[in-house]
């Protein structure tokens, strides 16, 4: 459901992003596809909000995160 949801997202107009724990209960290679989602909004012009535990989803799309602890 996920992918599906950015996948929409991918072909709207809009220029800013909130996405919370995209990746949440997707198997690795969802992930990785997720990721590939993510990085052509980015490529757009997007911005992204990006919420997630997911340590290497972050790695493979963000330019900058802060994390909380």
């Amino acid at each position: 459901m996920q992918r599906l949801v950015i996948a929409s997202q991918v072909l709207t107009k809009k220029s800013v992003f909130i996405f919370d724990e995209p990746s949440s209960g997707l198997d690795y290679q969802q992930m990785l596809k997720v990721a590939e989602l993510l990085k052509t909004l980015k490529e757009q012009g997007k911005i992204i909000l990006l919420i997630s535990h997911d340590e290497e989803l972050l790695e493979k799309t963000a330019d900058y995160f802060l994390t909380l602890n």
